[in-house]
């Protein structure tokens, strides 16, 4: 009975939330979420989007997961120091091979 009114109604339930894959997390607390977005796509079947949204929110209710990948993050930037000495090295050989010339 109770389902036949719902149905009349077009009433549905909210769908109840996945578990988020483990194997994802391991990716993240690795820094990788490149990997955690493949795994979440895999595991749930999901396209790229939703499952770019689903990382995003869970490492937003883990605010120790998100310092770690913010600080990686950081890490693997270069800074504008190292970018000013590869730039004034390629200044360097080039100034080389003309003054040579």
């Amino acid at each position: 009975m109770r389902d036949s009114i719902l149905w009349l109604a077009d009433i549905r339930m909210p769908p109840t939330p996945r578990p988020f894959p483990t194997a994802a997390i391991a990716a993240l607390s690795n820094s990788n979420k490149i990997e955690a977005i493949k795994i979440v796509r895999q595991e749930w079947g999901t396209d790229l989007k939703d499952s770019k949204d689903a990382v995003e929110a869970y490492v937003k209710t883990q605010p120790a997961l998100a310092a770690t990948m913010q600080e990686a993050s950081a890490r693997s930037q270069p800074s504008g120091l190292t970018w000013l000495f590869v730039v004034a090295l390629i200044g360097a050989v080039v100034y080389y091979f003309f003054r040579a010339g």
